[in-house]
């Protein structure tokens, strides 16, 4: 007996011919020279929140050592060995406490308010590099924008040049319309 049609395995279709995928590289070059400051912001970004977590783990704003070190001269009572101590090893816990313990002849209250001032100076220190960020962050996209203008230039003097009736010479600035855009985004 003769099977049904719909039980038969139907065999794949063939890829559509001239149908070329492009690789990750084209589509950068698709977005035109935009794509370099674009990529120079890229590294930047990077560069700088690895930066950032490494001057702002705990191994480097508060070393164990250090800690440890610090707690046994407090315990002593050795507020001088402890001042001179934060001196010779700089660190953000460090700093802090040093202004600490050479206001403490002021008084509690003098001593905490220098501590917070001291902690607020070390804190703006360990969080410059977030201004940067945050400029990249705002700027990048711009630039992805200056993409899709100079890519609309491109295309409306292409289309102005030939006609409507070759497309494929749109291509180019195209890409750079939509590439340059999605990347300024994504980073």
């Amino acid at each position: 007996p003769p099977t049904p049609s719909f039980a038969q395995n139907p065999t794949p279709a063939p890829a559509a011919a001239g149908v070329k995928s492009k690789t990750l590289w084209e589509q950068i070059r698709e977005g035109g020279w935009v794509m370099f400051p674009i990529a120079l912001c890229s590294i930047a970004t990077l560069y700088l929140i690895g930066d950032g977590v490494i001057r702002t783990s705990r191994k480097k704003a508060a070393p164990p050592a250090q800690e440890e070190a610090l707690k046994t001269l407090f315990r002593q009572g050795d507020y001088v060995g402890a001042h001179n101590y934060c001196k010779e090893n700089v660190s953000p816990l460090t700093n802090t406490l040093r202004v600490g313990i050479s206001l403490l002849g002021e008084g509690k209250e003098v001593a905490e308010e220098g501590m917070l001032g001291g902690l607020a100076k070390e804190n703006s220190q360990m969080q410059t590099y977030i201004s940067y960020l945050s400029v990249i962050c705002v700027t990048t996209p711009m630039i992805g924008f200056l993409g899709t203008v100079t890519g609309m230039i491109k295309a409306f003097a292409k289309l102005g040049s030939s006609g409507i009736a070759d497309p494929s010479r749109l291509s180019a600035a195209l890409g750079e319309v939509l590439v340059a855009p999605t990347s300024g985004r994504v980073i």
